[in-house]
């Protein structure tokens, strides 16, 4: 974040207020959204792979880190939440 703030000639402050006007989020959460979004289309996709794989294909530090995020945003596990997702409630590997 500090990077681009330095790279279009801006403070970080104001760079983070910017971020959020236009966004709705300041950068850090953005980030946390857009990865498990990520997150929850690998493992509803055909063939998902287990949910550790999903967490290191992320960039989340591991499997246990992804189901806190999981908890956080969707309030359940990463099971659940794909088992609600797919038309036959088939869940998922792993």
């Amino acid at each position: 974040m500090s990077v681009l703030a330095e790279e279009i000639g801006w403070s970080r402050r104001h760079f983070v207020a910017r971020f959020r006007h236009h966004v709705g989020l300041a950068p850090k959460p953005a980030g946390r959204v857009l990865r498990f979004n990520r997150a929850v289309q690998l493992l509803i996709a055909d063939g998902a792979a287990s949910v550790s794989d999903v967490a290191a294909a992320c960039g989340y530090a591991d499997h246990s880190h992804l189901v806190r995020d999981f908890h956080d945003l969707a309030g359940c596990t990463p099971t659940a939440l794909v088992g609600a997702q797919l038309p036959d409630g088939r869940g998922i590997a792993g």
